[in-house]
Formats: structure tokens, sequence, C-alpha cells
């Protein structure tokens, strides 16, 4: 069960790599990782912003890793706009499983993905199943109910709320309701247990209604302090089938494509010349740098 972290960390960060140069190493990267003939079990866990997911990953990977199973995490932090740097501050709040042999955390940048997750989420997670890790837990950016594009890799989406007063469902009727598996009401101890008891309630009656959708989805109460509920969801999840590899399967294909697509055009000598001047002055001429990029014509040949 020992990982050798520091040759995963290294083949991981190849493939963050967005330098053209690297193309062709992270392609041979993923076929060789393609290979793999065994299955992980992928669990998306999204929510808005401070509703406990850093906790809740903490406490509950901690639950399984007792059962010596081998799991990997990662967390995809928001990217400065500016500067493209992340703080990378998951890590830091799951300090209770750096102790564990059979746990590799993960940290992201979110970079220029989009919909939680990292632009190399698909690829990473491709490689970690070469590596025979039993689960895979992706802790998305947390922008939203648009936050759901971890439900295209993922066997089990998992949805965290908190506990809150009126309609909360009213904001959430489409995106991050339409995918998950499970709806976990949060911080259930302390003050705010009756509350979120209620929140779990009002979701619940909801779900009867057909008011979301009717794929079976599960309200439960948690809490990552207390442990409550977690012992149930974790049965839940270890009886829940992963999913047929084929939609996985074609969102990796994609993305592998659109890389290999991006790589090539890179190389176009005339779109290069321009690539390399847009900073400068001469791209100032908005009319006619437009005019040289609309007359290029792109013919495509990727050989192998």
């Amino acid at each position: 069960m020992n990982i050798d972290r520091r040759e995963l960390a290294k083949k991981i960060t190849l493939l963050e790599s967005t330098k053209v140069k690297d193309t062709e190493s992270i392609l041979q990267l993923i076929q060789e990782a393609a290979k793999s003939p065994f299955s992980s079990k992928i669990v998306g866990v999204f929510g808005s912003p401070g509703v406990g997911k850093s906790s809740f990953i903490s406490s509950f990977a901690e639950l399984m890793a007792i059962e010596q199973l081998k799991i990997a995490i990662l967390t995809i932090d928001p990217s400065s706009p500016l500067t493209g740097g992340s703080l990378l501050g998951d890590k830091t709040r799951m300090q209770n499983l750096l102790s564990y042999p059979n746990i590799y955390i993960r940290p992201s940048p979110s970079g220029l993905g989009i919909g939680g997750i990292a632009s190399s989420t698909a690829e990473t997670c491709l490689l970690l199943q070469s590596y025979e890790f039993d689960y895979i837990i992706i802790e998305t950016v947390g922008s939203g109910q648009s936050d759901i594009e971890v439900s295209k890799l993922a066997d089990i989406n998992i949805l965290i709320i908190q506990p809150t007063e009126g309609d909360s469902i009213q904001g959430l009727k489409k995106g991050a309701l339409e995918v998950a598996d499970f709806i976990l009401v949060s911080k259930t101890d302390g003050a705010l247990k009756e509350l979120a008891e209620s929140t779990a309630q009002e979701y619940r009656g909801s779900l009867e209604l057909g008011a979301i959708h009717e794929k079976g989805t599960q309200v439960l109460n948690v809490s990552s302090i207390e442990g409550t509920g977690l012992k149930n969801l974790w049965e839940k999840i270890r009886q829940v089938k992963a999913r047929s590899n084929r939609k996985k399967n074609s969102y990796l294909l994609k993305k592998i494509l659109f890389k290999k697509i991006h790589s090539s055009i890179e190389k176009v000598p005339e779109i290069a010349a321009i690539l390399k001047n847009l900073d400068s002055e001469a791209s100032n001429d908005l009319g006619q740098t437009l005019s040289e990029i609309l007359k290029i014509n792109i013919e495509l040949k990727i050989k192998k």
C-alpha cells in the first residue's frame, strides 16, 4: 500500500503543465496510465464556499482509511485572475489525514478549468486510477450551483449545504441539485442542530413532491465535529455501483483531443507569430491583427 508520493507528485505536476513543449510528454503519460485495468470509484464533493467541504472530507476520509482503503483526495483551489497563483490551503485543513500512509492529498489550482475543477482533473484521475486507488475524492472550488463539472467524472456526487432559514431550495433548483446523489446538510451539531434537521426535512419534502428531480437523491444530516451521519453515509456509498466508464472516457478523450489540437495549432507558424506579438505594441491595432487572424487557413493534421 506504499505510495511513491514524490513520483506521483511529479507526474501530476506534468499533467498540470500548460506549456506546449510538455504536450507530447503529457499524452505519453496519459497513454501509459490508460493501460491499467484497475477502476477507482470517484466521489465528487461540491457546494458553496463555507459549507464545510474540507471539514467533511477530512472526517469522512479518515473513516474510510481505517478500513485500509487506498484513498486519493484532489482539492481544487481558485486561481488568482491576476497572477494565476493559488493559496492551496485545503491540505492544511486536513492535518488529521497526513499521518495515514494510505491517503494521498493533492491540492491543485483551478487554472483555466471550468465548473469547479482544474483543467487537468480528468487526466489526474486516470493517473491515480493506474496507481490503484480505491477511491478518488474531488473537492471542487465551491462556486455555487454551476460548480458541477465534476459530475462528468464522478460515480457518486455529493452536494453539501449548510443550515438555512426560509426557502433555501429556491436558488438551487437547477445545476447542483440535478446531479446530486446525496445532499448533506452540514453542521448538524450544537446550536445549529435543530435548524439543520429542519433544512434537511425541507429538502426531503421537495424531493418527494418531485420539485427537484427524480433520481433517488438522499438527504442526510452530518456533523464533521461529532461524526453524526458519517457511518450511515459510508454504508450507503459502499452500496453504490460504479457508473459506466463510457461517459467518463468520452469526457476524458475530448479533453485530450482538445489538448492535442491546442498544441498543434500553436505550432502553426502564422499563429505562433501572432501569439508572440499579442502583448506587444504591434498588437495595438486591433483591426489589423484581427484581419491577420481571420486570414489564417488552419489545416489540422495530427499524426500519431
